[in-house]
């Protein structure tokens, strides 16, 4: 083989596509045109011309072409090579061209160019005529596709019930289900893909075909979750994700087997696990770093010499194995970036973090369902699953890829379910508030705000920082450092949609309306629930609540003047002190009215509190619960006491801060009055032996005394 024609047919691993740039990065080698990328491909073909260059073989020539497509999957691929018409296909290639445009890129005008003169169906044939082209002069074809369908359809409610389960017996059964489920997905992905080899091999007969499997996706963080889950139970989960990665390796195997073609494997799990950090520049990613495709570069070279697929009269020089498997991927660096970077696509690959996947989102949202996200279809399937207990696993038809919009219409609809159906608020949430044009428009200018970006990146740096600790922890450490960040998306979404903020004014007005006149509220059968019930029920507390809402619907109107969240909380209570008063006292009358004969019920509510079932008290244990209802009942019946601890409430509210409520670690009731106390105790330190403050301090001592005592017993076995 003389002369090398090496085309690349894929997806967005064959493209390049690189989360920190926010585009596919692929070049492009021909006689006429020479701009380097950092594909894989791309990486490829510079190691063949480094091993060219150290055998004096340069008489080979090379020329190599990237036809791949970021969300490609086989079906597209058939479709264009059976000249199946297809408008999803084009919005695709715009989608492509978009995203690219962010990124200050322009890369693939050679096939994936639309001629505005055309019609979509003249495009789509000019299309497929030159990618058919491209097949019948290539001699050496590489293929990556599979790995949208397989994402797009994961039975993840199976994975979840899987990984939750207690029961040693029953996780055993699940994990056979969950793996003979994923099996019938990729038997289905199986049947497309082997039709593209075979039309493939129907236009080129002679040229070599290679498939490549996948390194998983979010590596990083599936790293820390294999450690975490290995850790939970070590024989259950021991093979966990290896499995995975296995069934889709070997169904690739197997299409190469079936098809006469090649399989090359380009996962080294060790490997790829120890050097997660460097493989994949983003955490929150599907895509390797450009040393990740390096990797697979070098692999899929060595594949090539080992197997004679470049030339059967090659051998593959020891020294420069060697060489290229010690150095991994040293054999393309910065200097060497720099020093002939006229010669590359106009981009640094070497930038500090980023994740610029905000890029590909925005693309989503302003083009047609018909090329969005697989994963958005994945993420409604599974929230519809959920919701209706239901279990269907097929491949997502790529009609069915709804727009993003749908997604958050899913997650609002399970919010829903807390909503009486018959009532005329659910009605208007559902049919206004949510409906597709809304959400599209909020989607937009959510993802169109330039903060949002900054969330992203901020995500990475947030998550490489406390990549060690449990998720919960970076969660916290995330919302923290970006809470006025949030706050100023939200505010800007909500001030500049005048029609989004009407509506969500007449919803809320709706509840103030409704509250006398129907049930709004589906409430458990939980103690916390019932007592929320008995409360909701009491006419004078619905009048007290209204001038409440009331004043959230100024809030929503005038959010512009507001600078955080803090600004607002405490601009609310300032402004409804003397109604926050009235209220809570009212709350603590209707509930000591109601419960002052019932411990019973009384006794639930605050173990629901702790966090503590009736069967984890001992005899001692409950009689301190006892004492403490005793204590609080006497407590409250003095006027002067709930005056008093309603002011200590009021200036305790004003003191919490938003970042002090959000803990994902820890969001237990208990953990709540935790540091509420602390903050009580800080409120009324400046007079700590006055007698109010000392009886305030002995009921939450008494209270918390009882998980302390529980706690200790516990641990001690007695």
């Amino acid at each position: 083989m003389n002369k090398i024609k090496y085309l690349a047919i894929g997806d967005s691993i064959t493209q390049g596509f690189n989360n920190t740039i926010g585009s596919g990065t692929c070049g492009i080698k021909t006689e006429s045109k020479i701009i380097k990328g950092f594909s894989f491909p791309d990486f490829f073909i510079d190691i063949l011309e480094k091993y060219f260059h150290y055998l004096n073989k340069n008489d080979i020539d090379i020329e190599y072409d990237n036809l791949g497509l970021s969300v490609l999957r086989s079906v597209e691929l058939n479709d264009i090579l059976e000249e199946n018409f297809s408008n999803d296909f084009i919005s695709l290639i715009k989608m492509n061209k978009y995203i690219e445009k962010m990124a200050n890129l322009n890369i693939q005008d050679d096939i994936w160019k639309i001629n505005n003169e055309l019609s979509n169906k003249e495009n789509f044939l000019l299309i497929s005529n030159k990618f058919k082209n491209k097949i019948r002069e290539a001699n050496l074809i590489t293929i990556t596709i599979g790995g949208n369908e397989f994402q797009s359809s994961i039975p993840l409610d199976l994975i979840r019930e899987f990984v939750s389960e207690p029961n040693y017996y029953k996780q055993q059964k699940l994990k056979i289900a969950l793996v003979n489920k994923i099996k019938e997905i990729i038997l289905k992905i199986k049947l497309d893909y082997i039709k593209l080899v075979k039309l493939i091999r129907n236009i080129n007969p002679e040229s070599k075909i290679i498939l490549l499997n996948y390194p998983l996706p979010f590596l990083p963080i599936l790293k820390k979750y294999d450690f975490e889950l290995k850790r939970k139970n070590f024989k259950i989960f021991n093979n966990f994700i290896d499995k995975f990665s296995e069934l889709g390796s070997d169904v690739i195997s197997e299409i190469a087997n079936e098809t006469n073609s090649f399989y090359c494997n380009i996962f080294n799990k060790k490997f790829w696990f120890k050097k997660s950090k460097i493989l994949f520049s983003n955490a929150f990613d599907f895509h390797p770093s450009i040393y990740g495709y390096m990797e697979i570069a070098r692999e899929l070279f060595n594949f090539c010499i080992k197997n004679r697929l470049i030339n059967e009269e090659l051998n593959y020089d020891l020294k420069f194995k060697k060489w290229l498997n010690f150095n991994r991927n040293i054999f393309f660096h910065k200097s060497m970036f720099l020093k002939n970077k006229n010669k590359y696509l106009n981009i640094d690959p070497f930038s500090n973090i980023e994740n610029n996947v905000v890029f590909i989102l925005r693309a989503w949202t302003q083009n047609n369902n018909s090329s969005n996200n697989p994963y958005i279809r994945l993420f409604r399937e599974e929230l519809r699953k959920t919701w209706n207990n239901q279990r269907s696993y097929f491949i997502a038809n790529k009609e069915n890829y709804l727009s993003s919009t749908v997604l958050v219409v899913d997650y609002i609809l399970l919010l829903l379910k807390q909503i009486d159906k018959k009532s005329t608020v659910y009605e208007y949430f559902k049919n206004n508030l949510i409906n597709e044009e809304n959400l599209k428009e909020i989607s937009q200018k959510i993802i169109f705000n330039n903060e949002i970006a900054k969330l992203f990146t901020s995500a990475e740096y947030c998550f490489r920082k406390n990549s060690k600790k449990p998720f919960s922890v970076f969660l916290n450490k995330f919302i923290s450092a970006n809470i006025d960040v949030i706050f100023k998306i939200i505010k800007e979404t909500i001030s500049t949609s005048k029609q989004f903020n009407k509506k969500i004014v007449d919803f809320i007005e709706l509840i103030i309306k409704n509250l006398d006149n129907e049930k709004i509220f589906i409430l458990g059968n939980n103690s916390v629930s019932i007592l929320l019930e008995v409360i909701f029920e009491n006419k004078e507390f619905i009048n007290l609540i209204k001038p409440l809402f009331n004043s959230i619907i100024s809030v929503i109107k005038n959010i512009n003047i507001f600078k955080s969240f803090d600004e607002i909380i405490n601009y609310f209570i300032s402004e409804n002190t003397k109604n926050i008063k009235i209220l809570i006292k009212k709350i603590i009358e209707i509930i000591f009215n109601k419960f002052n004969d019932d411990f019973e019920t009384l006794s639930k509510i605050f173990l629901n509190i702790l966090n503590l079932k009736s069967t984890d008290l001992n005899n001692k244990e409950w009689k301190m619960l006892d004492l403490f209802l005793l204590k609080l009942i006497n407590y409250v019946k003095k006027e002067q006491n709930v005056e008093y601890i309603i002011d200590v409430f009021i200036k305790v509210s004003k003191k919490v801060k938003i970042k002090d409520a959000i803990d994902f670690n820890n969001n237990s009731a208990l953990n709540h009055i935790k540091k509420i106390s602390r903050k009580v105790i800080k409120t009324i330190n400046f007079s700590f032996f006055k007698k109010e403050n000392i009886q305030i301090i002995n009921l939450l001592w008494n209270f918390l005394l009882i998980k302390i005592i529980n706690k200790i017993r516990k641990f001690f076995k007695w």
